[in-house]
């Protein structure tokens, strides 16, 4: 039928990472430069639909703040459900993987805990412009947390702050004044300042 869409087919021998408890996230069969991230159908026994989160707030971006993040495609339909497509990301740097695949960019927690010389005060400069534009436009999401920011080493040898997840937090304050706009940017502000501090204790000077 003319106008009707093709269905991705999505397999196991597709999947980049399935240790997220939130979602799966696989190759893109049909362009190795694409990911797709499902949601997995049930996390702490209820249905939660974290793409809707991710897609949220990546579409409440500034071109400025996007520019931290893998570009957005959008939803394509697949054999799992609804996938949300994005730009894959690989290292330049980092070893490539048993199948010579390029691998994802190494996470701050992890060049941290190994003294990485990546760990610079250039490092740290873009750091602090991403949290401060975080701040600014309001985003609160898992792209704060040292484990949720990798830095990629780009093919010309430069490095680029790089977070995979956008989606929103979820606010389980028991009185929400995180709706309140002053106090979800001094929320994102105390977060930011805990893996800025975090890395200011191991930059390489």
């Amino acid at each position: 039928m003319n106008g009707t869409r093709h269905l991705i087919i999505l397999d196991d021998t597709l999947i980049l990472n399935k240790f997220s408890s939130s979602r799966i996230c696989y190759l893109h069969p049909q362009d190795s430069g694409k990911i797709i991230k499902i949601n997995r159908a049930e996390r702490r026994g209820k249905s939660i639909d974290f793409n809707a989160l991710e897609f949220k707030a990546y579409q409440a971006m500034s071109d400025r703040l996007k520019a931290f993040f893998p570009k957005c495609y959008g939803y394509e339909d697949t054999n799992l459900g609804k996938g949300l497509v994005f730009e894959r990301i690989i290292d330049h740097a980092e070893p490539k993987d048993k199948d010579g695949e390029k691998r994802f960019p190494p996470v701050l927690k992890r060049l941290i805990n190994t003294g990485s010389p990546l760990l610079t005060q250039e490092l740290l400069d873009k750091l602090k412009e991403f949290f401060t534009l975080l701040e600014k436009e309001k985003i609160c999401s898992n792209s704060l947390q040292a484990e949720n920011i990798a830095v990629q080493t780009m093919e010309n040898g430069e490095t680029r702050i790089i977070s995979p997840d956008c989606k929103l937090t979820e606010h389980r304050e028991l009185i929400p004044v995180c709706y309140i706009p002053f106090f979800l940017k001094m929320k994102i502000r105390r977060r930011g300042k805990r893996t800025l501090d975090l890395v200011a204790k191991n930059i390489h000077k």
